[in-house]
């Protein structure tokens, strides 16, 4: 675990801050999410992080890029 942010915009428009990521076959779960912004066109059930638990899980070829806080 570290102390960095890494952020990461997915397909669907979404740009999420998130702690760690763990890669398993072509899924990554996000921890420590919180959602910055949305397209307004796309509706996620859940949008507290609260809500979502263990993490996100996304598809990796549904992240467009990630970047650290220091990038």
């Amino acid at each position: 675990m570290n102390n960095w942010n890494f952020y990461a915009r997915l397909t669907t428009g979404e740009v999420v801050r998130f702690a760690e990521a763990t890669i398993t076959g072509s899924w990554v779960t996000l921890k420590s999410v919180e959602l910055l912004n949305s397209s307004e066109s796309v509706v996620l059930e859940h949008e507290d992080p609260l809500m979502w638990g263990r993490g996100m899980v996304v598809q990796v070829d549904h992240i467009v890029w990630c970047a650290d806080e220091d990038s």
